[in-house]
């Protein structure tokens, strides 16, 4: 009986590894420039750390949801002296979607998901 405990818990820890391992990869892949991502043979660890990269690509998120930026846009109704485009009139519905919308209706719906006591 203990034999076929030990076999089943490192089947289970085999597999749990398995399992991990995507993650553990995105997350390493996460902290590497671009060339070092294509790079084959693959490196297991990063050669460049940098969180710098990562800035980088939250730079093209930042439009989406920085609710200033999209209210700065809105205020002026020029995106630099051009007319709002339509990419700018969805960066403006995103950003108060997330962050005025969303909180209004989760807010709502656990209000009146409450118990009257």
């Amino acid at each position: 009986m203990p034999l076929l405990n030990a076999v089943v818990y490192t089947l289970l820890v085999l597999a749990i590894l398995v399992m991990c391992f995507p993650i553990a990869w995105m997350l390493s892949i996460s902290f590497r420039p671009n060339v070092e991502v294509m790079k084959i043979p693959p490196d297991w660890l990063p050669q460049v750390f940098t969180l710098l990269y990562l800035w980088e690509k939250a730079a093209d998120v930042m439009p989406w949801i920085d609710l200033n930026r999209a209210s700065a846009m809105l205020g002026s109704g020029t995106n630099g002296g051009a007319p709002l485009t339509n990419t700018d009139w969805a960066h403006i519905a995103s950003a108060y979607g997330l962050w005025v919308a969303l909180p209004i209706v989760l807010g709502t719906w656990m209000l009146l998901r409450r118990e009257v006591k």
